[in-house]
């Protein structure tokens, strides 16, 4: 992923509607950490099941698609840093490719 230097993150509310944010996840030992704002780390918190989503590098290239359990950590300058253990991960585009003139 050295090339993907920014990905979305999904995350779930309470009522259980999707939330995404761009982020620049990073890797710190086998975990991808982001800083995201209190609104996205309760959605973490109170659901830790998440996905980062990187798009694709030209337009016929593949999103990589990332799912993980999330761990919430402490509030720093006004962002909070949120690890994230990779459980499965995907290269993805759409089965049938066609572009328009």
């Amino acid at each position: 992923t050295a090339e993907r230097t920014w990905a979305y993150l999904l995350t779930v509310r309470s009522d259980l509607s999707p939330r995404v944010v761009a982020v620049g996840p990073l890797w710190e030992a086998s975990r991808l950490v982001v800083d995201v704002g209190e609104g996205t780390a309760r959605n973490a918190e109170q659901h830790s099941s998440v996905t980062l989503c990187y798009p694709p590098l030209d337009a016929d290239g593949y999103s990589l698609i990332v799912d993980g359990i999330a761990e919430v950590g402490e509030l720093l300058d006004g962002a909070v840093r949120i690890s994230i253990d990779p459980s499965g991960a995907v290269l993805h585009r759409p089965a049938t490719y066609s572009r328009r003139p």
